[in-house]
C-alpha cells in the first residue's frame, strides 16, 4: 500500500512538471504569435497552479518586464526569492529591475546578496560600481570598476569598467587642474603631496591616471588652460 501511494506521488509530481512546461511552451507560442497578453495570462495561471516552479516565475518576471510591467515583474521575483534566496536568476533580475524604476534603496541589498552569492562575477561588481558613483561614491565606485579590470577577463563588463575607469580619471583630473589654476596653494600641494590632496579632496585616480599627474608640469597645464596639459593617461 505505502509503494503504491509513493509511486502515484511520483506520478502527481511528474504530471504536474509536465503541466508546468506544457504551459511555458504555450506561452512562447503566444508571444512568437503576437498575443503576449494571452502568453501572460496563461503564465500567470501557470504560477497559480505551481507556486514553487521557479521556472514559471522567471518567465512571468521577464514577460511583465517586457510589456513595461515592472512592478508586477518585482513582484514576482520577489516571490520567487522569498521561496529560494539563492535564486541566482530571480535576484539579477530583481536588481535590475529596481534599478529600472529607480529604486535604489532596493536595488542594494539585492546586488550585497548577489555579490555574496557569486562574489567574483563582474557584472555584479560592476552594478555595484555603478550605484555607487551615481551616489556621488566616486572612490568607492573607482575602486570596484578597478576590481572588474584586476580580473583580465574580456567581455562586456570589462569593455565597461575601462570606459567608466578613464571617465572618472578623467573628470577627476580635470576638476583637480581647474580649482589648480584658482588656487596656488593646492596647486603647490599638488606637486610636492598629490596622494594627500587626492585623499583630502576624496578623489580616486587610477594608478596610471595617477602616475602620469604626477609627471605633468601643473604650472604649464594650468597656464595653457588645457585640461590635461599634455598626452592623456594610458590605462
Amino acid at each position: 500500500m505505502e509503494a503504491g501511494c509513493t509511486a502515484c506521488g511520483e506520478e502527481r509530481q511528474v504530471s504536474e512538471k509536465d503541466r508546468a512546461k506544457a504551459s511555458i511552451l504555450l506561452s512562447g507560442l503566444l508571444q512568437q504569435a503576437g498575443r503576449p497578453a494571452e502568453a501572460i495570462e496563461v503564465l500567470e495561471q501557470a504560477a497559480k497552479e505551481h507556486p514553487g516552479d521557479a521556472e514559471v516565475g522567471h518567465r512571468l518576471a521577464i514577460m511583465y518586464a517586457r510589456a513595461g510591467r515592472y512592478s508586477e515583474a518585482a513582484v514576482e521575483c520577489e516571490r520567487l526569492v522569498a521561496l529560494d534566496g539563492r535564486n541566482i536568476v530571480a535576484l539579477d533580475t530583481l536588481a535590475a529591475l529596481y534599478v529600472r524604476v529607480g529604486e535604489r534603496e532596493k536595488a542594494w541589498p539585492v546586488v550585497r546578496q548577489l555579490l555574496g552569492l557569486c562574489p567574483e562575477e563582474p557584472r555584479y561588481r560592476l552594478l555595484k560600481a555603478t550605484m555607487l558613483q551615481e551616489a556621488g561614491d566616486t572612490p568607492g565606485a573607482m575602486d570596484e570598476y578597478l576590481a572588474v579590470l584586476d580580473r583580465d577577463e574580456e567581455g562586456s563588463a570589462t569593455e565597461a569598467a575601462e570606459e567608466a575607469v578613464y571617465w572618472l580619471d578623467m573628470m577627476q583630473i580635470q576638476r583637480l587642474l581647474t580649482v589648480a589654476r584658482d588656487d596656488p596653494h593646492v596647486r603647490a600641494r599638488m606637486k610636492r603631496d598629490l596622494p594627500g590632496v587626492l585623499r583630502e579632496w576624496r578623489l580616486r585616480l587610477s594608478e596610471g591616471a595617477q602616475a602620469w599627474l604626477e609627471s605633468v608640469d601643473i604650472d604649464a597645464a594650468v597656464a595653457e588652460g588645457h585640461p590635461w596639459g599634455g598626452p592623456e593617461p594610458l590605462h
